[in-house]
């Protein structure tokens, strides 16, 4: 973020798609220490369920949110708590690169039946993340509808107005504008 501030950009997003708190942490700190330092054009972006995580610190300038929620809506899940290597994550594999998935073997592995608690144990990572998945996967690995991909495209959509909100509330003129689709995607299979 030095190195790109130097060279003239004034606005910085960082952008994730990783759930460890440690590592969530860790990005908001140093985005924090950016702001501090004056570099008040950096943001983290994350979705709403990380900034409840991340607490108190969640409750500053440096970070943007969207919500996630929505962007489940219309699709069809199973209904199995999933984390890892699950119905979405596979059906993102399934659009972009299906030589890669093993259709057979994921129509074989059953959905883990996993909740909270597990969930709890699991973030631990580690031996505690390798006992309560030993296979690998957290959630229903073989998506009931192929189209699931599809909350990938929303996601990168909400990040997108996520980045243009952000840049309008720092009164950027010209910017991309909230609501448009900024990113590029649509969700035509």
């Amino acid at each position: 973020m030095e190195s790109l501030a130097t060279d003239g950009f004034q606005h910085i997003f960082v952008i994730n798609h990783q759930g460890d708190i440690a590592h969530n942490r860790m990005l908001l700190d140093v985005v924090t220490r950016r702001h501090e330092e004056g570099s008040t054009g950096v943001v983290l972006i994350e979705p709403d369920f990380i900034a409840d995580r991340l607490g108190e610190a969640a409750k500053t300038p440096a970070l943007a949110t969207f919500a996630m929620q929505p962007l489940f809506e219309g699709l069809e899940l199973t209904g199995e708590l999933g984390v890892h290597a699950e119905e979405i994550e596979s059906a993102l594999m399934m659009r972009w690169f299906p030589e890669l998935v093993d259709y057979d073997a994921m129509t074989r592995l059953q959905p883990t039946g996993l909740g909270p608690a597990d969930l709890a144990e699991w973030r631990k990572g580690g031996e505690h993340a390798r006992s309560v998945t030993p296979q690998g996967y957290f959630g229903a690995p073989s998506p009931r509808d192929p189209f699931l991909w599809r909350f990938y495209q929303r996601m990168a959509r909400a990040m997108a107005d996520t980045v243009a909100g952000s840049l309008a509330a720092h009164g950027t003129p010209g910017e991309a504008e909230p609501g448009r689709n900024n990113a590029g995607v649509s969700e035509a299979p």
